[in-house]
Order: structure tokens, then sequence, then C-alpha cells
């Protein structure tokens, strides 16, 4: 749990504290170990010489953060009022919003969210300020936070109405009908107005090299923007480049189970397959073919055409689930139905190699129906097999998105 992490951070914190000492020639040292000793005189003094107010110790924490450890309201002002960035983040994504809600400063919360603290930022493991509270049993300091991150919200809606929205509606639709050199200039620009669906479309332009260069690193980037101002989509596309790595993003199957799984959780059916995937060959999590069935389920039947494959083919070798050459058939037309060729594919087999005692004259005719079709849509293709691959959501519609 992440915090766990925190609780590590804090550790470190304390120690760092403990060994600095409280006349040093660094004015930056000096002035992180005065507020951390709550001088505010000191302080003062020390920000009227030129000190740093984002000045950070050994562990990366800010200044700001010692103060807001501290729950010391004054010197928190003081360091606010110099400059100090109230959504400074530690290399684990730490702010001082998080320290306060996590040691259940109120007083403290209050003073960083009138500074203009950023509610709606998360650690890495992906939990608010909110959700930290609330872990350590902080309930009053929780219900500020969450009634904060609801009038931010609402503050955001309203901020990106009318001619802003217009904007989005053209970008999104010179995307799905594939005019991305068109699309991508105004993603750009309608996604740095705060806009989740435009962060995730321009992840996936970069992820493709839809209408720019492919460029894994700013696809990430993307797509990480996009999951933290609360888009699904994002976040499944998210579990997908960590699953697979290359192209300078790392490959980090715990990650992909995550993201997986906070985009399944948020009703994208694509998202509950991957996360069946994941539990299939244990990528990132112990391996678990009921779990995996229980999602390619879910996925299905939430309309993930791979997702009803799966089911297919489960039914159809009795693989958790007792074999059923019915069900099998039922999911895999189904999947067919919606145009997904390795569905298709696996009809041909079925009916190729259906059991004795259900041979049917026509069968070998009926494999050869489904093989062809399979066939013009480019299935099976050399080196490839997409009823394998993770699937995205990227908008267009056209190659399995949804």
């Amino acid at each position: 749990m992440r915090h766990r992490i925190i609780v590590a951070a804090i550790a470190m914190f304390m120690m760092a504290a403990a060994l600095m000492p409280m006349a040093s020639a660094n004015q930056d040292h000096e002035l992180v170990a005065a507020a951390s000793a709550g001088e505010v005189e000191r302080v003062k003094a020390l920000l009227a010489r030129g000190a740093d107010p984002n000045a950070v110790d050994a562990t990366g924490q800010t200044v700001l953060m010692r103060a807001s450890f501290m729950g010391d309201a004054e010197v928190v002002r003081i360091l606010l009022g110099a400059g100090a960035q109230v959504n400074g983040r530690t290399r684990d994504g730490d702010t001082a919003l998080m320290v306060a809600a996590f040691r259940g400063h109120i007083h403290i919360v209050r003073i960083l969210l009138a500074a203009g603290a950023d509610v709606n930022l998360k650690t890495l493991d992906g939990m608010t300020a909110s959700q930290l509270a609330a872990a350590q049993g902080h309930r009053e300091v929780a219900n500020v936070l969450a009634a904060a991150r609801s009038a931010a919200v609402k503050s955001n809606e309203q901020r990106l109405a009318g001619a802003d929205k217009e904007k989005l509606d053209k970008a999104r639709k010179l995307y799905q009908a594939r005019d991305f050199s068109a699309a991508v200039p105004l993603l750009r620009e309608v996604a740095q107005m705060g806009f989740p669906e435009a962060m995730s479309l321009l992840g996936t332009a970069y992820s493709f090299g839809r209408g720019v260069g492919k460029d894994d690193a700013e696809a990430l980037r993307w797509y990480r923007r996009a999951a933290d101002a609360g888009s699904p989509a994002a976040m499944n596309n998210l579990g997908t480049m960590y699953a697979k790595g290359g192209g300078g993003v790392p490959r980090e199957e715990a990650e992909a189970v995550r993201w997986y799984r906070k985009a399944a959780e948020a009703g994208i059916a694509v998202a509950m397959t991957n996360l069946g995937d994941t539990y299939w060959y244990g990528r990132g999590i112990p391996k678990d073919e009921a779990e995996a069935v229980r999602w390619y389920r879910k996925g299905a039947e939430s309309g993930d055409a791979r997702g009803m494959t799966k089911m297919g083919l489960a039914y159809a070798r009795g693989h958790v689930v007792s074999q059923d050459e019915e069900e099998a058939m039922r999911w895999l037309r189904k999947a067919a139905d919606a145009s997904y060729a390795p569905a298709m594919f696996q009809l041909g087999l079925l009916y190729e190699f259906r059991r004795f005692d259900r041979r049917d004259p026509k069968d070998k005719e009926e494999a050869a129906r489904w093989y062809r079709r399979a066939a013009a849509l480019g299935y099976p293709a050399p080196g490839r097999d997409a009823l394998q691959e993770a699937g995205t959501v990227n908008g267009t519609g056209g190659d399995g998105s949804q």
C-alpha cells in the first residue's frame, strides 16, 4: 500500500532532521532545519538573506513539506508568502498536502488548499491526499479534501464548457476520421486546457505515430497526465505500455496490473480482458486461471471482442469452465459479428476439428468460410497474434478500439 511507502519516507524525514546540523554554512540547509524546528524568526531571516523557499533536504522533501509535517501553520504561511511551490513534488510524487493529510493536520490542509494545492494530484501508486488521510483514519481531513476535490471537478467542468468543448468535439471527429495531421495540433491545444480525453488521444497519437513521430516516452507522459485527470481509457493504455515496455518505457508488469485494474474498475471492457491476461499468464501477479476467466467474462459481457474470444476458447477447451461447444460457438460468433478476425479463425478451427459425434457434412465448408473471412482481414499475420496482444483504447473505432 502507498501509505506504507509514505511511512518509510517519513521515517527517513525524521532521521534526516535528527542528523542535520542546526547551524549550517549552507543557507538552504539552515532553512530546512529552522523550518523543521519551528524557528519562525530564523526562517524569516534566512529567507531575507536569499535562502530558497523551495529548498529540499537529503530525502527529497521540500522545506514546505517539512513545515507541513510538523504542523507549523506560521512557518507554512511564511514559506508560501516567500514563493514556495505549493504543489512541489518529491521523486515519489508526494506533495505538502499529502504529507499534511497523512499526518492529520487539518489546519495545514486548509492553508495549503487556500494557496492552491491540487487535490487531484496522486502518488505514484495512485492515491490522492484524501485517500491517504482516510487510510490513516483522519476522517475530518479526508472529508475536507473530498469536498475540495468535488468543488475542483465542478469548477473544471464549468471552465471547460462552451467554445473549448466545441474544439474538443472537432478534434475528436478529425481523429476518428483519421485526419491525424489536422487533429493533433487541435488536440494539443485542447489538452493544454485540461481535457482528459484530449490528453489520452494525444498519447495515442504518439504511441502509434499518427500525425506526429512515434514517441513512446511522450505517449507515456500524455497518458499519465490523462490518467491523473481521471481518464479510464488512458489508465488502460498506460497498463499496456508498461506491459510491453520498449521505446524508452520500462517494462513493469506490476504497474501494468495496477493500471489495468483501475481502468477495469472504471468500466473499460478491453481493460477487463487485459487484466484477465495478467492472471492467465501470471504477469505481474500470481497466476490464477479462475480469476483470469472471471475477468475475461466481465470483458466479454461488457462488449470486448477479444474477451468474447477468450471465453469461447475457455468453453471449447474446458479451461476453468465445463467444456461446452455451444457456448464456445456462441461467444466466438458474437466476437466474429464484431468483425474480430481472430474469432473468425477460431470458429474455423472449431468447425474443422469438431468432435466426431457432432460433425456435419457442411463443417469443412463452414470452416473454410470462416478462414476466408479472417484472411480477408489479414489474420493470421506472420509473427503477430492479435488474440494475445493487449488491447488499447485509441478512439478511432477502426482497429480494436472502443
